[in-house]
């Protein structure tokens, strides 16, 4: 199975889980993780 990657835009998740940052990266964030396959999805900037 061949993987689809339309964009990355490497931010940084952490300060935000972790309260050192206000506000919110994308719109909504999605992932699944299967034995096989991980998949993550993020809509809005």
């Amino acid at each position: 199975m061949k993987s689809l990657i339309l964009s990355v835009d490497g931010v940084d998740l952490l300060p935000y889980v972790q309260n050192k940052e206000e506000g919110r990266p994308y719109e909504m964030l999605f992932w699944k993780k299967t034995q096989e396959q991980q998949y993550v999805m993020a809509i809005g900037s």
